[in-house]
């Protein structure tokens, strides 16, 4: 169990098991800036989960995806039997959570900048965050 309060970033690899978590970690992901989750292509264990339903859920939860990372490919069984790393078959999904939070604005132009290497979805999420701060400071006055 996670304790009470925001999340910035939540890592899953649990493997094949990550729509079962999702399902479980609703009020979590509630309160959750980024989410890093292993996904798969095609399936690796038994009624595994693939890559669409891990999508469909977090889009339920007003997730969209940020990036693919790709970790696991596999060639093609040929005549030739050549090796190549032709078919993609996992890769780590990083998914933010649409908000207009401050806070969860800022967290994810920290994570997009540090973890991710992306200065200008970085600068967007803070430009958005200014542009939440005067206004909620505006409604103050």
């Amino acid at each position: 169990m996670l304790p009470p309060g925001p999340i910035d970033f939540l890592k899953l690899d649990v493997q094949g098991a990550e729509l079962m978590v999702l399902r479980g970690a609703r009020s979590s992901l509630r309160r959750t800036a980024v989410v890093h989750c292993e996904v798969a292509f095609s399936p690796i264990y038994r009624d595994q989960p693939v890559y669409p339903e891990i999508q469909t859920e977090l889009a339920g939860h007003g997730y969209y995806l940020v990036d693919l990372f790709p970790t696991g490919t596999y060639d093609y069984l040929t005549e030739s039997a050549g090796h190549a790393t032709d078919r993609l078959l996992w890769a780590d999904a990083v998914f933010f959570r649409e908000s207009d939070e401050v806070e969860v604005l800022a967290a994810q132009s920290l994570i997009a900048a540090a973890m991710y290497r992306k200065p200008t979805l970085a600068e967007h999420l803070l430009g958005r965050a200014s542009g939440a701060a005067s206004t909620s400071g505006d409604s103050q006055q």
